[in-house]
């Protein structure tokens, strides 16, 4: 065989074993390959073979690495008679096809990443066989089938990653069993039931992520027992049923991601005792209650979503002694009384989300001392009073969003200091005075909204010189003289419900 002789091995006589591996390789190498190119080549020593890692004492193939090298073949079978092999990484490539149960054959196999490519079919049950396995990344291919229980025999597991696919049937009981396993990653597949209680008592996870699937059903309490985890993402399901107080018990953990569910009832004040938290997501569920001023005991806490629930009461002001806090968005809830003026001294704070609540008083002058401020919505409340002008010393504002209040009086002509601004929404207000035409120095806002307000005297013709403009809307104001010609080139404006004629071309 050319694997003898043609200076692949090197001694070959003293190196059957290597010979064997050389042998099979050369066989399965058009299968694997496919459209794509390895130079593995009786011809050439295999020390250079294109992915392949020789080790050990007799030398055998020890690791294949053709992470992201073009293949487009399958996985051939025969792979497993590398017996010695620990490493098998093909992810990355377009592999297609299913994975071959004979890898099950492999006694020594330690990690199998086969992700992103397009395999198909059923994750084989034999695989629950690899005693010695530590890693098994399946993400992001095309699998069906239920998650094989088989898979949590494996002693060794560390870590499974089989999100990214199209998966269905219940979370395996069966997983709870695995000794090791620190990252169970099973999102964005189409895995339905109930999350299995058992899995409270796998102490060593760090990370479990469920989401994007369709899980119903109570989120168990006895997943506050999981003292070694660190991210808890169950976001995008059909999880019902209270916040279990639990999970306040989890000191390791610093993101807990539970949007985007039907999850009623309170949040649970322990949440607060979540010291090292940094990311709560708790947005598009059906919340109820006040707001726990207890929150505001978080001392690492970077963001706070509660958007789309149904809490009440007023904006605890406790929730400002959170000084890293960079992302605070209680928009559309019931949420009642004045903006609290406290909020102003949160020195990390770049997004204020308060819109859609029944928020009243003021708008409070105070916010313009928030230096990071990138994003302000304080739409659809009851806020009366002025804009502050005091707002145009926020220089790196790109989104203002103050649309269907009470606000009165004139739109503040220091706004068109704000020159990184992108959005800008005065409209449903009762605005009166003039449009300063110091907005014209805005130049890379893409879109303005004005309408419904009583505005009064021209259309600045400064507004004809954003270079990015794609939305204005002026109408139902009491604006007079002409419209600039050029605005009415904007991809979307509402100047044809402005009874004005166009403003005469200047002569070139």
């Amino acid at each position: 065989h050319p694997c003898e002789t043609d200076g692949a091995v090197f001694n070959a006589a003293a190196r059957p074993g290597l010979v064997f591996d050389c042998k099979i390789l050369l066989g399965l190498k058009d299968t694997l390959a496919g459209e794509g190119t390895l130079n593995w080549d009786a011809a050439t020593p295999m020390l250079l073979w294109d992915g392949i890692m020789i080790d050990g004492t007799p030398r055998r193939v020890w690791g294949i690495d053709l992470t992201s090298r073009g293949l487009t073949g399958r996985i051939p079978p025969d792979l497993a008679g590398l017996t010695e092999l620990r490493l098998l990484w093909l992810g990355g490539n377009r592999l297609t096809g299913g994975i071959p149960p004979a890898l099950a054959l492999l006694p020594h196999l330690s990690a199998l990443r086969l992700q992103r490519n397009q395999l198909t079919g059923p994750i084989p049950r034999e695989l629950g066989a690899l005693a010695h396995l530590r890693v098994m990344s399946l993400s992001d291919n095309r699998l069906s089938g239920h998650i094989p229980p088989q898979l949590g025999e494996l002693p060794g597991l560390i870590y499974l990653s089989l999100n990214g696919n199209q998966l269905s049937g219940e979370v395996p009981s069966a997983l709870a069993a695995l000794p090791s396993i620190r990252y169970l990653w099973l999102y964005g597949n189409q895995l339905s039931g109930p999350i299995p209680t058992a899995l409270g008592s796998v102490a060593q996870l760090v990370h479990l992520d469920l989401h994007d699937n369709e899980l119903s059903g109570a989120i168990p309490a006895a997943l506050g027992d999981l003292a070694a985890l660190g991210s808890l993402r169950l976001h995008g399901n059909q999880l019902s049923g209270p916040i279990p107080p639990e999970l306040g018990a989890l000191s390791n953990l610093w993101e807990l991601w539970l949007d985007d569910n039907l999850l009623s009832g309170p949040i649970p004040a322990e949440l607060a005792d979540l010291s090292r938290l940094w990311f709560l997501r708790l947005q598009d569920n059906q919340l109820s209650g006040p707001i726990p001023p207890e929150l505001g005991s978080l001392p690492v806490l970077r963001l706070l979503h509660l958007g789309d629930n149904d809490l009440s009461g007023a904006i605890p002001p406790a929730l400002a002694t959170l000084s890293g806090l960079t992302n605070l968005r209680l928009n559309d809830n019931n949420l009642s009384g004045p903006i609290p003026v406290e909020l102003a001294s949160m020195p990390s704070l770049g997004a204020l989300q308060l819109s859609g609540n029944r928020l009243t008083g003021p708008i409070p002058v105070e916010l313009a001392l928030l230096s990071g401020l990138w994003e302000l919505r304080l739409s659809d409340n009851q806020l009366s009073g002025a804009v502050p002008p005091a707002l145009g010393a926020l220089g790196g504002l790109q989104y203002l969003f103050l649309d269907g209040n009470q606000l009165t009086g004139p739109i503040p002509p220091a706004l068109g200091l704000l020159r990184r601004m992108q959005a800008i929404s005065l409209a449903g207000n009762q605005l009166s005075g003039p449009i300063p035409a110091e907005l014209g120095a805005l130049r890379f806002v893409w879109f303005v909204s004005l309408s419904d307000n009583q505005l009064s005297g021209p259309i600045p013709a400064d507004l004809a010189g954003f270079p990015r403009l794609a939305v204005l809307y002026l109408s139902g104001n009491q604006l007079t003289g002409c419209v600039p010609p050029s605005l009415r080139d904007i991809e979307a404006n509402d100047l044809g419900d402005i009874a004005l004629p166009d403003c005469p071309q200047e002569p070139p």
